[in-house]
């Protein structure tokens, strides 16, 4: 499940090595209002990213794991950790920012403790449930992670953010789901292939998630040093 899982975060990551340097800058230079619009710029990109593929590796684990890897079972642990790792995509920002900001000791420290609060949880999950209990506690550990560079951030320089794009967001993510399930029914009792059942259909909630932000007027094109978008 890992290699589905950890895909779509090479966008994070490739932003977050852009990052470092942008952020570093803003606070040597005190301005505080440049390094949160920055910060906010890029969770908006990681809610870009993660939303939808949260909502794909949920709604398709099973055909993924069945066309990828030929193994059905492995859809219920894809399944497990899918709106977990929803937040793992605003680790790597979350992690450059605090580089930036010279923070790389809570980093650490922030690593270890997730690691062996994760540690402890798949001995106990799993001594109690299996790899359903392991699953979970790898989980719980990339949530924690994710939350204690979340409160290093919060305590060095605030957070501030509007809750609007984040519900807007939700609200697609609903849609994309809904569009997802009943696309992939109907073109399965078309009897089509797997293979283009499950292209067809995420194809379809994609246009319908990116359909629905423009027009909730969550997503702006803006041109600066190149094209980017992100949610405002």
């Amino acid at each position: 499940a890992f290699p589905l899982l950890f895909m779509p975060s090479f966008i994070t990551q490739s932003l977050s090595t852009a990052l470092v340097p942008a952020i570093g800058e803003a606070a040597a230079n005190k301005n505080g209002l440049l390094i949160h619009e920055r910060m906010n710029q890029a969770l908006g990109l990681g809610l870009l990213i993660g939303a939808p593929a949260t909502v794909i590796l949920f709604e398709w684990a099973t055909p993924l794991t069945t066309l990828v890897y030929n193994a059905p079972e492995a859809g219920l642990l894809l399944k497990i950790l899918a709106p977990m790792f929803f937040l793992h995509y605003f680790d790597a920002p979350l992690h450059a920012i605090l580089l930036g900001l010279g923070r790389a000791n809570a980093t650490l420290w922030n690593f270890v403790v997730a690691t062996v609060f994760k540690a402890v949880s798949i001995f106990v999950f799993g001594s109690q449930f299996g790899i359903i209990g392991v699953t979970y506690g790898i989980g719980i550990g990339i949530i924690m992670q994710t939350l204690l560079n979340f409160l290093s951030i919060s305590s060095s320089i605030g957070f501030y953010w509007s809750i609007q794009p984040y519900i807007k967001a939700g609200l697609s993510m609903v849609l994309m789901a809904l569009c997802g399930r009943w696309t992939f029914d109907y073109l399965t009792l078309q009897e089509l292939p797997l293979l283009w059942s499950v292209i067809g259909s995420i194809a379809a909630s994609l246009l319908l998630y990116f359909a629905a932000l423009l027009l909730m007027d969550t997503l702006k094109w803006k041109y600066t040093r190149g094209t980017i978008s992100i949610p405002r």
